[in-house]
């Protein structure tokens, strides 16, 4: 249920699933569709980012650790100006095609070199993965360690209810969502945290596909209202930080409120052009394990 990713923490809800590309999918249930299978080939190219007022966070914490090192009579070694440049974003490309996605998440850090070296030597931290979902399994590499985990998977599952391939037409999902929605917000009020919903705004266009504007206390959030007929969902808006994505919600923004928190811009997205079956092979000879 869509709306179940929206406040795990704040109000307990039984039965929810995230639905990330990192799962090992969901089973389609007995008379209904999967709406993945008509879906149009969909990519995008997307950078989050740690903000601490307005700044990458990591950027800020590094340009203040080298201005000590720097102000001491210790030699420095700074990193690089491009890889200062990349310091606390993740980089994410993301593919649905049909009952598959693939996401690959590119982030950067930075770490002190220990006291064993001699004065301050700054190192870049790189993470990299490479998450595939298909029809039988998902796939979890570590593009650095060149390492892999693998476990059963039923693909990317998008369902709509029999005789609603249209995915248009109310069925109990929508109402069942309505009345978790209402469960939830008056909890929410109860413990005085209504704010913590996002609540619809109007419509706007982000990286030129259309997208629902969610408002909430923690900021604002577009997403992608371009799927509905896919049973792509727009009630609430996916984890900016991340390394992997969610089958059925595309998120096209996120700012944060105050310039605190994990902001996401999407560079680009195309719907409808072919994907190269490329993306969905591992690279190179990786040590592939079942997943415990």
């Amino acid at each position: 249920m869509a709306l179940c990713t929206v406040l795990l923490a704040t109000v307990p809800l039984v039965g929810c699933s995230s639905g990330d590309g990192g799962d090992s999918g969901g089973d389609a249930q007995d008379g209904a569709v999967n709406l993945a299978q008509k879906t149009p080939p969909i990519h995008l190219n997307q950078t989050s980012v740690l903000l601490h007022d307005g700044v990458p966070a990591a950027e800020h914490t590094y340009r203040q650790a080298l201005a000590r090192c720097s102000a001491g009579a210790v030699p420095v070694k700074p990193l690089a100006d491009d890889v200062v440049a990349k310091l606390g974003h993740t980089y994410l490309e993301t593919w649905y095609d049909g009952e598959r996605m693939a996401v690959k998440a590119d982030r950067w850090d930075f770490r002190s070199a220990g006291p064993s070296a001699a004065g301050c030597v700054f190192e870049p931290v790189h993470e990299a993965r490479l998450t595939i979902v298909e029809p039988g399994a998902t796939t979890v590499a570590d593009l650095v360690k060149g390492t892999a985990t693998r476990e059963r998977s039923d693909g990317v599952v998008r369902e709509a209810v029999a005789g609603d391939e249209d995915g248009t037409a109310p069925d109990d999902v929508a109402q069942d969502d309505a009345k978790l929605r209402a469960q939830v917000m008056g909890e929410l009020q109860k413990q005085g945290q209504a704010d913590l919903v996002g609540q619809s705004a109007g419509e706007a266009k982000v990286a030129g596909q259309p997208c629902v504007r969610l408002s909430s206390a923690q900021g604002e959030a577009c997403v992608w209202s371009g799927g509905r007929k896919w049973r792509f969902v727009t009630d609430t808006a996916a984890d900016a930080d991340r390394m992997d994505a969610p089958v059925d919600n595309i998120t096209l923004s996120n700012k944060p409120a105050d310039g605190n928190g994990y902001q996401l811009t999407t560079d680009s997205m195309s719907v409808g052009t072919p994907i190269d079956d490329k993306v969905f092979v591992l690279p190179g000879k990786l040590a592939v394990t079942p997943a415990r």
